[in-house]
């Protein structure tokens, strides 16, 4: 009877075992796949070129942020982070405007829902629509999730990226001017 129970807490003890290590293997396994190997635009590389269109339904380029620097905020109407942090950012934008940085929100749903959306919001920052659908802008820009950022220089190379939603870090970054002072 003792052998069947050192025998029994014996097996337990390595079943025990064998599943912590199907564990720890399993949460490498998942974290893999969560962090996209080398995905978002590198820190001085040149930034895609795109078109999109503004709610006036005029065509922009990269071309027309030339010699400027640009933050492209990437947003989509139905995000509940985006509708909580975009007044924030409106509220730093002529701020940041002073210092020599556009923001530009660019939105991956249509223009009629972006139109809806920019007047709910009564948002004043420009923005520039690019359909997921039939726009490659956020392809290009390698944006896996909103919200999500991309902060262009005036010589058209990145700065910084962010492509896999904003963390409050990056918010905070994005709403102090003084991080483009002297860029």
């Amino acid at each position: 009877m003792e052998t069947v129970l050192i025998m029994s807490s014996v097996f337990l003890w390595l079943v025990v075992i064998a599943n912590l290590l199907l564990t720890v293997a399993l949460i490498r396994r998942l974290n893999s796949m969560v962090r996209p190997a080398e995905t978002g635009l590198k820190t001085g590389e040149a930034a895609p070129n795109f078109i999109g269109q503004t709610l006036q339904n005029t065509n922009k380029t990269l071309a027309d942020y030339a010699g400027q620097a640009v933050a492209f905020i990437f947003i989509s109407t139905t995000c509940r982070p985006c509708r909580e942090r975009v007044p924030m950012l409106q509220k730093s934008g002529s701020a940041a405007r002073a210092t020599g940085v556009e923001f530009v929100l660019v939105s991956g749903d249509g223009l009629e829902e972006t139109q809806a959306w920019s007047e709910d919001m009564d948002l004043q920052l420009p923005i520039v629509v690019a359909p997921r659908s039939d726009n490659t802008f956020f392809q290009d820009y390698k944006v896996v999730s909103t919200p999500a950022f991309c902060l262009i220089g005036p010589e058209g190379n990145v700065h910084r990226a962010s492509i896999l939603g904003l963390e409050f870090e990056d918010w905070r970054l994005l709403a102090r001017t003084e991080t483009f002072k002297g860029r």
